[in-house]
């Protein structure tokens, strides 16, 4: 598995990409094929113009399902914690155990003398699970929003 978690793009923002090939290859077939309508001529421009708008709609689509992990990942250097790797932690673990699990965490914070590590499950930063540890060590409370 190339990334933890992918929730890719919604559909309706797949319209974007899938708009741009559709007018791409109507502008090359226009451009190519000519047009009934004489008041309109075929020229070099549209054909540019509907090869680029279909290079960007083909560039677009994986872009907006990749994009995300590649940029969490060259951020933190580790993906986003996965589903599997949550359902490993139980508390009483050590922060060695936890770590050797998740990797490092992205957030370490100090609430009341208790240390909290913080791991997000998806690379746009939604969903984040906190690991509570009490001052001996041990994992106390977990819980993710």
């Amino acid at each position: 598995m190339l990334f933890a978690f992918d929730p890719g793009p919604g559909p309706v923002i797949l319209l974007i990409p899938l708009s741009l090939i559709v007018t791409g290859i109507f502008s090359v077939k226009w451009c190519l094929h000519g047009y009934q309508d004489l008041r309109a001529q075929p020229t070099i421009r549209w054909c540019g113009k509907g090869i680029v708008q279909l290079v960007a709609g083909v560039l677009i689509w994986p872009a907006l399902y990749v994009g995300p992990c590649v940029l969490f990942r060259i951020n933190h250097g580790t993906d986003p914690i996965s589903w599997d790797d949550r359902e490993l932690i139980r508390k009483g673990m050590t922060m060695d155990e936890v770590q050797a699990i998740l990797g490092p965490p992205i957030v370490v914070e100090n609430r009341k003398g208790d240390i909290v590590w913080i791991y997000y499950s998806d690379p746009l930063y939604i969903n984040d699970d906190l690991y509570q540890f009490s001052q001996s060590g041990k994992m106390v409370n977990h819980w993710f929003h």
